[in-house]
This record gives structure tokens, C-alpha cells and sequence, in this order.
């Protein structure tokens, strides 16, 4: 299923103003979970927020998107103000009457309650517990929650809002996405000259080789390898023209074991050989 065939189905929205006391930190620390689709919208304070081994800390503006069935967990140590959300992804499963709308803690969490997940082929952002930050969508949420749930129209309206929110959680992900590649692309053009192999690209950044590859296939066009070859060759042409280095020692500068292998890339990046004027 793609996201443009997504049908939200609105359950109930409130605001809470939560006030913190230390006797309740356990209870609030405790690993919970939901029965539906839920989006936790903070207007204030802090809160710092536990999914499975990832930890982040939110503040106004950022957003914490919760699916069915996944489990989560708060350290609360102030205040804090929210905008609570409660979906479906799909009428049928409002239709089936598993909308239950609360928090359940994991030892009393009753799975054959939960609302299905459609597989989406294009929203990978939506198949996890998420945190979003600086979403900025306080207006949708605030609108949503002001509006009469009564109303003829509310059904449509409320699954615009829905749409607005999600389609808002898919464009922060993508530039999210991009901003990496950007930064990983930078790098490599910056220090052509240096060890580029996947293994140390891996370390440098956190990412498994194969993110790193579909970050830059994403941004580019191009995989990983073919990013720093154009990056090497680019480096190339410009020691060549300066004619301060042999075309054996521009090889060695830029880390290629032999000079047949420099000489296959340079050929195989810009269609000529390196003795060739260009």
C-alpha cells in the first residue's frame, strides 16, 4: 500500500498539562504501549523518551509518533504540556471496534486488541515507534482540537489534519535523509585524498554501508563507490593540471594501490586516459 491510498480515521485528540511530582516518576518511567495510531504533540517543557534501545529528548515543536502495539517508555523530570492524538491509518480497523484509545501498561497490554498496520511501500517513517523533531504543525493540532466533533464535516476535516500531520512526518524525514547524504557527500569531497573505503565511512558515521549507499543513491543518483571515485577523479584532474606531480604520484595521492587502477577510473569516470588533454 502506498501512502496516497491511506484513509485516517480519527479517534479522539486532548490537551494535557501534566505536573510533575517524584512519587509518581516510577509509574510515569514505566514501559506502556497503544491499542491505535497515537502522536504525541509537546507544546512545552521537557520529556525524555525510551524506544526499545534508542533514547531522545523532546521539547516544543518536536513530536513523538507511536503505532499499535509498539512499546515506549518516559523519564519525566519537570513539567510538560502535549497535544495527545489517538488514529487509524484505515477506516476498516476503526470499523472493526478495536479503538481503544490509552496508554496500557506492558503487563496488562492485551495484543488481540490491536489495530492492524498497513504495509506501507513508501512511508517507512510510519512503520516505527518515531520521534520528529521541530515539526511545527501546532496550528493542525490546535485547530483539530478545537473544532466540534460533531459536525457534518468533521469526519473529512479530521482526516485532512491527520493527512497534513503525516504528510508533515514523511517531507521532516526526507530532508532528514538528504541532510545526511549531504554531510556524508561533503566529507567525501573534502578529503578525496584520504581513506574513503566503506569500512571507514561506517565508523566516521554510525551507518552500515549499505544506509550510507542508499543515502547517496537516494540524493545522487550514484552509489557509494561511484560517489568517491567522481570525488577522486574531480581531485585528479585538478593535480594533473598543476603539473606539480607525476601521474604515478597523483595516484598515490589519492590512495589508489597501483597506477593501472588509477588509470581504469580516471578512463572509466571521464572517458579519456589522463595523458589526454581535457
Amino acid at each position: 500500500m502506498k501512502c496516497c491510498d491511506l484513509s485516517p480515521a480519527f479517534y479522539s485528540i486532548s490537551s494535557y498539562k501534566y505536573f510533575f511530582h517524584e512519587e509518581n516518576k516510577a509509574k510515569n518511567d514505566a514501559v506502556k504501549s497503544q491499542y491505535v495510531y497515537r502522536c504525541l504533540y509537546f507544546t512545552d517543557g521537557e520529556v525524555a523518551v525510551r524506544l526499545g534501545s534508542d533514547s531522545s529528548v523532546l521539547h516544543a515543536g518536536d513530536l513523538l509518533f507511536l503505532v499499535p502495539g509498539e512499546e515506549y517508555s518516559f523519564s519525566v523530570t519537570e513539567d510538560y504540556s502535549l497535544i495527545d492524538l489517538y488514529f487509524d491509518l484505515e477506516e476498516q480497523s476503526r470499523e472493526s471496534g478495536k479503538g481503544v484509545t490509552s496508554c496500557v501498561f506492558k503487563d496488562e497490554f492485551d495484543p488481540a486488541l490491536c489495530s492492524k498496520s498497513p504495509v506501507l511501500s513508501d512511508g517507512e517513517a510510519l512503520l516505527h515507534n518515531r520521534v520528529f523533531k521541530n515539526i511545527n504543525e501546532a496550528h493542525v493540532f490546535s485547530e483539530l482540537l478545537a473544532t466540534s466533533k460533531d459536525g457534518v464535516y468533521f469526519d473529512l476535516f479530521s482526516k485532512i489534519c491527520i493527512s497534513q500531520i503525516l504528510y508533515s512526518l514523511l517531507t521532516s524525514e526526507e530532508k532528514r535523509k538528504n541532510s545526511k547524504a549531504e554531510k556524508i557527500l561533503h566529507y567525501i569531497n573534502q578529503n578525496a585524498t584520504e581513506d574513503l573505503s566503506a569500512e571507514f565511512l561506517e565508523r566516521k558515521f554510525g551507518y552500515h554501508r549499505n544506509h550510507i549507499n542508499r543515502l547517496l543513491k537516494q540524493e545522487t543518483g550514484h552509489t557509494l563507490s561511484e560517489c568517491i571515485r567522481k570525488s577522486k577523479i574531480e581531485h585528479a584532474k585538478s593535480l594533473i593540471a598543476e603539473a606539480r606531480l607525476t601521474q604515478s604520484q597523483v595516484a598515490q595521492e589519492l590512495g589508489y594501490y597501483d597506477y593501472s587502477h588509477f588509470y581504469k577510473a580516471f578512463v572509466k569516470e571521464t572517458g579519456v586516459s589522463p595523458t589526454d588533454n581535457f
